[in-house]
């Protein structure tokens, strides 16, 4: 297992467990919701990287979806030893 802040600075390869990063998104323009944000999770628990570039990466979930997401929004949890 990785210590917490090596978790953050990693970046998911192939085959690696992760799970989602909390994001602060403000919410779009509605009148009565000035300066609101609300916190995101892509998904919820740990899935399974099966595929990466530059900037993405397709996770495969635990309800057998797979999702292509940005790296800098993902936490390695695991990291496969080569």
């Amino acid at each position: 297992m990785l210590h917490r802040e090596d978790q953050v600075h990693i970046k998911a390869n192939k085959y690696d467990i992760v799970r989602a990063k909390k994001t602060v998104r403000v919410v779009p323009g509605v009148m009565n919701s000035y300066n609101k944000t609300i916190e995101h999770l892509d998904f919820s628990g740990y899935g399974l990287v099966t595929g990466r570039s530059d900037s993405f990466a397709e996770v495969y979930l635990p309800n057998r979806t797979r999702k292509l997401l940005k790296i800098e929004n993902l936490i390695v949890v695991a990291k496969l030893k080569q």
